[in-house]
């Protein structure tokens, strides 16, 4: 924010931008930086570098700017298809985790799939157990064992998609029981 308040980043630096366009996690506060220019001239540019490189940090931070988020939208719905997502050592594709901030119904099946039919390990019950967190609402008494991986997905194993619906306010998946629930 001081770097763009003090016009440091107008115009955004060049050897900035070729750091971006690597798929470094390391370079989250560069993006951050870039969206903190707030430089509809460099719109092009960070959608480029969200469709080559997404994320669903990226997404949430990008659906905050209003002149992007139906853009980012747009994008975003071929990141993930379902039926293809296959678990790989610790890494969750991360147009499911997308889909499911955008909250389709096809994403979560996606989600309760893996979880009922996955050999479990360290890494993708973290993973697993982390999205389920992040998408739907869980239990008042889950809620602050959220990070316990276990417990989630103890939880988790005992639902299917079908007892969740979306709720557009909380951007979030809640038990067809809430009362917010449409």
């Amino acid at each position: 924010k001081v770097a763009s308040d003090r016009g440091w980043l107008d115009p955004f630096p060049t050897d900035l931008i070729a750091l971006l366009e690597t798929n470094e996690h390391s370079h989250r506060p560069l993006f951050s930086a870039l969206l903190a220019s707030n430089n509809p001239n460099l719109d092009a540019l960070i959608l480029d570098i969200y469709q080559r490189f997404p994320s669903a940090h990226r997404y949430s931070m990008l659906r905050q700017i209003p002149r992007l988020a139906e853009l980012v939208d747009d994008l975003s719905r071929g990141l993930w298809k379902p039926g293809r997502i296959v678990l790989g050592g610790y890494s969750v594709p991360p147009g499911l985790h997308i889909a499911l901030q955008q909250g389709r119904a096809e994403a979560l099946e996606e989600l309760f799939t893996l979880i009922h039919h996955h050999e479990f390990n360290s890494g993708s019950n973290w993973n697993l157990a982390s999205l389920v967190s992040s998408s739907i609402l869980l239990p008042e008494n889950l809620r602050k064992d959220r990070h316990n991986t276990q417990k989630v997905i103890a939880w988790a194993v005992q639902h299917t998609a079908s007892d969740f619906g979306w709720d557009p306010v909380l951007r979030l998946f809640v038990p067809k029981s809430h009362p917010n629930t449409i």
